[in-house]
């Protein structure tokens, strides 16, 4: 991260209103900032089915796996994409699609 370009992240839960940030966002357009916004999941390694079908493997295993923890996501590529922002305020665009209707508008 740098002073430059600082990096705030926001937490939590599916539903618990991290994504629409709307506070963030009247702050930011109040003191002229140009803000990028980044979802956590759209750094998921799976699809929905591929992760419930995960979740039972490790529970059969004996072993337990989060939409949240390492296992389920390219926290490596998260990484990146916040170097590369902290550097130059640009970065790539990705979006976790949840569903086949969120799906449709991007073919």
């Amino acid at each position: 991260m740098s002073a430059k370009h600082p990096i705030i992240a926001v937490t939590g839960s599916s539903g618990a209103g991290t994504t629409t940030s709307v506070a963030f966002r009247k702050i930011f357009q109040q003191l002229h900032l140009r803000a990028s916004e980044l979802e956590g999941d759209s750094f998921h390694c799976y699809t929905q089915p591929e992760m419930d079908a995960a979740i039972r493997k490790e529970s059969d295993l004996g072993w337990y796996i989060s939409y949240f923890g390492p296992k389920a996501n390219d926290l490596g590529l998260l990484q990146q994409s916040f170097i590369k922002y902290g550097k130059n305020s640009t970065g790539d665009a990705r979006k976790y699609l949840h569903t086949y209707d969120d799906a449709m508008p991007y073919h």
